[in-house]
């Protein structure tokens, strides 16, 4: 699936990750899914680690600007 989804399933997120080199699939978007937005999302992921958490970004180019934004973001604490 080329497209941005993430879910929560008992308790662990679940990212799918298809920022580019194909053309984006459009999404039926639920009101509960966490990533909501409609349209394409071309992206690159980054996850910084450090002792205790880990902090995912989705970075989505917008095709209007050209900029590249930060468009989702979670943190996995350690417990």
């Amino acid at each position: 699936m080329h497209n941005y989804e993430r879910y929560l399933y008992n308790g662990i997120n679940y990212v799918v990750s298809g920022g580019g080199g194909a053309p984006q699939h459009p999404i039926n978007r639920g009101p509960d899914d966490f990533y909501s937005k409609s349209g394409e999302t071309f992206h690159y992921c980054k996850i910084t680690v450090s002792n205790n958490r880990a902090i995912f970004e989705m970075i989505r180019l917008d095709k209007d600007t050209g900029e590249w934004i930060v468009d989702d973001t979670f943190t996995i604490s350690k417990k």
